[in-house]
């Protein structure tokens, strides 16, 4: 505040002086006394934001439904004409550019790998219902995506909360921010953020103040929230756990690690469901070794690392005098594992029932010898296992395998427990991880190639093999009971979210709504025609942006073997 009142005194400018003065002045009542309009609600969020989610844990942050918590200052401004919208537009305009302004999330290699992309995982969200369950969306939502229409930036993430009652102009306006091409807005089912929040033991009222946070995340306020430090208990590379099952017999079966698990040679099994119990008991292996990491981990972190600056924010640790991470110890640890390339396992899963047990085209040595030496001299072979039944198409076989992997995989890992007694359960939010883990995993029973990525969410069909349309993998994916947060890319042309193609495009989101079990979706809006060149002619293309996984990124800082994997996404159409 000083600093802008010295400045304005020696500015000559009239209208410089007068913005200096009212930055002087904005600083002078915010954050030390409330904000009494828009311009000072804005102001002190900003200042919090940067204390809370930069300098104390940095790299996470958002979560808030924005348009809900300045609304006040705008609706009270506009009413006493204090501001004109146009004026609202640019100060939401210069909050989200602070956002940009940031920068990456962690340093190299982790940005531009697990992270490609440089996302700090701001994500805002907008929309949603009321507590009475009318529609919560507002001119301030409208405004959110105007600016980022207007800006053309990565950051922040707008997340969409989807509920029965929303504004059909609000799904209108967003459809408009989609089809410029920058993966904005991703869209959330908000009774599914509810029912999350249920299951896990909150009540209603606490329940309904669930919102997104980081890249598919889910935060409880003042309960749970990604503030405290990094979620989640670790990552788990699932293609990798079944290729251990595989390999029992063979050479790389414990990695001299006489504490593994021992299951059946796989040459020797009768059915694939033995197979799978193999697969599962290395699961459980994987998550007990998690968790006794997690307690060691979060124990340090609680008794070493305080959170003084987010303690002070809330109200339960002011009034009791904790901080807040031993809060959370009390609320929900939310010990989550992330896990990566599950599709990819469930279609593994799929081909080796077909081709090994049922139709006995194969035997298990000969697909084991196949995937050792990476497909090569078995290309006959390695396309019958490619072209197996597969999740995404609206099948039976391929996405029975699916349901039964995700059933089974969070029924093992509930069985442990951490030290605070939390189940441990899954996350989709994996980030561009798919991309990297892909790099440590052999060749898969599902035709894949050793080295090459794995699919790129939760609940994403593995690229290019979804071949009966958007429906085909929505039913595919509705099938999957909902049980935790999920990611699900999608991939459209252009062409179809224009003229009439868009009435389809909105009753197709009205259809991933009305199927209750997907918790969130998000499409890449971009030709691949357009993708290609980009990678030919970078200099060409500085401002073009794709949806990676929980967030956009500038194509020119991909890498190319994540830029190959979002090229290889079906791009679909109706």
């Amino acid at each position: 505040a000083e600093l802008a009142e010295q400045k304005a005194e020696k500015e000559d400018n009239t209208e410089r002086k007068k913005e200096l003065e009212l930055i002087s002045a904005t600083l002078r009542q915010v954050p030390a006394k409330p904000a009494r309009n828009l311009h000072e609600a804005i102001q002190f969020y900003w200042i919090i934001e940067v204390a809370a989610k930069f300098v104390a844990v940095y790299g996470h942050g958002g979560g808030h439904r924005i348009d809900r918590i300045l609304w006040p200052y705008y609706e009270k401004d506009m009413k006493e004409g204090k501001i004109t919208r146009e004026d609202a537009l640019e100060l939401i305009e210069c909050l989200f550019l602070k956002i940009q302004e940031v920068g990456i999330a962690l340093e190299w290699p982790v940005t531009f790998t697990g992270k490609a992309g440089g996302e700090i995982f701001y994500t805002l969200n907008i929309c949603g219902s009321n507590e009475d369950g009318s529609d919560a969306s507002n001119d301030l939502s409208a405004l959110v995506l105007e600016a980022m229409c207007n800006l053309h930036i990565n950051q922040p993430p707008i997340a969409i909360r989807y509920h029965k009652n929303i504004s059909s102009e609000i799904v209108d306006r967003s459809i408009d921010l989609l089809k410029l091409g920058m993966g904005h807005p991703s869209w959330f089912n908000e009774d599914l953020l509810v029912e999350w929040a249920l299951s896990r033991g909150y009540t209603p009222e606490v329940a309904f103040h669930t919102y997104v946070g980081g890249c598919v995340t889910n935060h409880i306020r003042n309960k749970y929230q990604v503030m405290t430090g990094t979620p989640g208990v670790g990552g788990m590379i699932v293609p990798k756990v079944l290729e251990e099952a595989l390999y029992e017999g063979g050479e790389y079966a414990d990695e001299d690690r006489p504490d593994k698990p021992k299951t059946k040679d796989p040459r020797e099994m009768e059915s694939v469901d033995e197979l799978f119990e193999a697969f599962l008991t290395r699961v459980k292996f994987y998550a007990e070794q998690m968790a006794f990491a997690w307690n060691i981990a979060q124990d340090v972190l609680t008794n070493t690392y305080p959170d003084p600056t987010n303690s002070l924010l809330l109200d339960e640790p002011l009034e009791r005098g904790i901080d807040v991470k031993k809060l959370h110890k009390e609320n929900d640890t939310y010990p989550a594992i992330f896990t990566l390339g599950m599709m990819t396992t469930s279609d593994s899963f799929a081909a080796i029932d077909k081709l090994v047990f049922q139709e006995k085209k194969y035997t298990m040595d000969q697909l084991i010898d196949a995937l050792l030496e990476d497909w090569d001299g078995y290309e006959p072979m390695r396309q019958d296992f490619l072209n197996a039944p597969k999740y995404g198409n609206d099948e039976e076989f391929g996405d029975s395998w699916a349901i039964k992997l995700s059933e089974g995989f969070e029924k093992t890992i509930m069985e442990v427990e951490d030290a605070w007694g939390y189940k441990l359960t899954s996350d989709g939010g994996t980030a561009a991880g798919y991309q990297t883990a892909g790099m440590s995993c052999g060749a898969t029973p599902d035709g894949r190639h050793a080295m090459s990525h794995l699919t790129d969410g939760s609940r994403s069909p593995m690229a290019g093999v979804d071949k009966n349309g958007p429906t085909a993998v929505l039913n595919s994916a509705a099938k999957i009971p909902f049980m935790h947060t999920e990611l699900f890319n999608q991939r459209f042309s252009p062409a179809f979210l224009e003229g009439k193609n868009k009435i389809l495009f909105k009753a197709y989101l009205e259809e991933w709504y009305d199927k209750g079990t997907i918790p969130h979706i998000q499409f890449n809006v971009v030709d691949s025609e357009v993708l290609r060149d980009a990678q030919e002619h970078p200099e060409n293309y500085s401002n073009l942006q794709v949806r990676v996984a929980g967030y956009s990124a500038f194509w020119i800082d991909l890498p190319k073997q994540t830029q190959d994997s979002i090229i290889a996404r079906t791009e679909q159409g109706f």
